[in-house]
């Protein structure tokens, strides 16, 4: 199974969107919010290429063309962002304070695993992606790969835990 990734330029793309149809299909049957489109077709992927001993890099590869779709699609959320305009001058404060932890982060990270003697590039990434958003990946990725996988992993965690709980939380207001 692993050659047919490594040999296909599309394979991780279809993987990707089966997941993604399956997770679809899941929340539509359930009506669930703990049943995220997005949740279910990490983790289907990830147990797909457990079960078929695909290496990630592999899967990456053939997934690629999904990354360069992303890059129209983030575009094309300006669209609602423009629209929404007055509510975030509303909430400046809120926004600028955000992009100024991401800023800062970035800017310290090193300096303070530095300072607390944090080797492990693991824990470097985890604090990297949690504390600072993407802007402080964007340092990890400076620091190594693993610290920049690491930080990754827990921007997606810990946006996540922010949609079940959101979900959760939701029906109480």
């Amino acid at each position: 199974m692993d050659t047919l990734i490594l040999n296909s330029t599309t394979a991780g793309v279809v993987i990707s969107l089966l997941a993604y149809g399956a997770g679809v299909f899941l929340r539509r049957k359930t009506k669930s919010d703990l049943c995220n489109p997005l949740l279910i077709s990490i983790a289907i992927v990830i147990v797909f290429l457990l079960v078929f001993r695909i290496d990630y890099a592999s899967y990456n590869r053939s997934a690629q063309y999904l990354s360069y779709l992303l890059t129209p699609a983030t575009v094309a959320l300006a669209v609602p962002l423009y629209r929404q305009m007055d509510m975030l001058k509303k909430n400046l404060g809120a926004v600028l304070l955000a992009i100024l932890t991401g800023v800062f982060g970035n800017m310290v990270i090193e300096p303070i695993c530095r300072l607390f003697a944090i080797h492990n590039p693991i824990s470097k990434g985890l604090a990297a992606g949690t504390a600072s958003h993407a802007i402080g990946t964007a340092k990890a990725m400076e620091m190594g790969e693993i610290e920049g996988a690491m930080s990754s992993l827990a921007i997606v965690v810990s946006g996540l835990i922010t949609v079940v709980c959101a979900s959760l939380f939701a029906g109480m207001y």
